[in-house]
């Protein structure tokens, strides 16, 4: 299945730092605290100025961190959207370096990674 919506060009650099997709995504989410009954809520930021009618774009990768109930093929790079974790090392390196990777992402690859380290040395 390719799914091509708002959220179409997840992948967006491949280990040659080439843009895959005809640009980075235009959108981040951020985490809230709402003001109505749920505890938090997300909002859909422009990282640019944006024309009326323009497609939203943003990275699955990097607020997903668990097991994706439903993997799917990004219709711009071809590759599987399937959570950062099991990102290829190239887009896990641009998601962190650009401050695309939501913070629970983050916390969650360096303990991995402190985790892989310890069982390194065993």
């Amino acid at each position: 299945m390719v799914a091509c919506s708002f959220s179409s060009q997840n992948r967006c650099l491949n280990m040659f730092k080439q843009l895959l997709c005809p640009t980075l995504p235009n959108c981040e989410l951020q985490l809230v605290h709402a003001t109505s009954g749920f505890k938090k809520s997300m909002l859909f930021i422009a990282r640019k100025q944006l024309q009326k009618g323009t497609l939203l774009t943003l990275n699955y990768n990097s607020f997903e961190y668990g097991k994706v109930s439903s993997p799917f093929e990004d219709c711009f790079s071809g590759r599987t959207v399937n959570r950062f974790e099991a990102g290829e090392t190239d887009e896990k390196k641009f998601l962190l370096s650009s401050g695309f990777a939501f913070p629970h992402v983050r916390k969650m690859w360096a303990a991995q990674q402190q985790d892989d380290n310890i069982v390194r040395k065993m």
